[in-house]
């Protein structure tokens, strides 16, 4: 099992590793390599078909996307919502894609009112990591025509969606 899911995620690592490298290297405006929405969602659930996730959404033919920022939002943010899980056994995540806009949500507890003001606008103190990553991920959005917004956070709802700018 672990070699099949290793399998699954070695060549989105090494893509991403890349990308990392190629962006410390030469820093520019990140590539807006466009990707059909509908296999973009596909080659996301089956690379994480292995997690206890719901996968909701359908995907119109032919809307096309950033492949790469795409990949690096919805990574962050479903790494985050199995982070919550660990801490609250039991928690509920789904991952919604619609109209090329993409929800990660979970039906924990509500993040803290001081923490949710400045979350995605800032580094933030964090349990797990550096605390940079969700600011990063709204910065890599915001670069490339979209936001990454709290859409929710209440008790037993809390969503973050990443959503084209009008």
């Amino acid at each position: 099992q672990v070699a099949a899911l290793l399998g699954r995620q070695l060549p989105q690592i090494a893509e991403r590793l890349k990308v990392t490298l190629d962006k410390l290297q030469s820093p520019q405006i990140e590539r807006l390599e466009q990707v059909e929405a509908g296999l973009w969602w596909s080659r996301f659930k089956e690379r994480n078909s292995h997690l206890a996730v719901d996968w909701q959404g359908e995907v119109i033919a032919g809307n096309f996307l950033p492949g790469l920022m795409f990949d690096s939002v919805a990574e962050n943010l479903l790494q985050n919502a199995l982070a919550k899980r660990l801490r609250q056994s039991g928690l509920g995540i789904s991952v919604t894609f619609s109209d090329g806009s993409l929800t990660v949500s979970d039906d924990g507890p509500a993040i803290a009112p001081s923490l949710a003001s400045s979350l995605l606008n800032e580094p933030v103190n964090s349990e797990e990591g550096l605390g940079i990553g969700l600011y990063h991920a709204a910065r890599q959005a915001d670069g490339v025509g979209y936001s990454l917004v709290l859409a929710e956070n209440r008790p037993g709802r809390v969503a973050f969606t990443l959503v084209r700018r009008e």
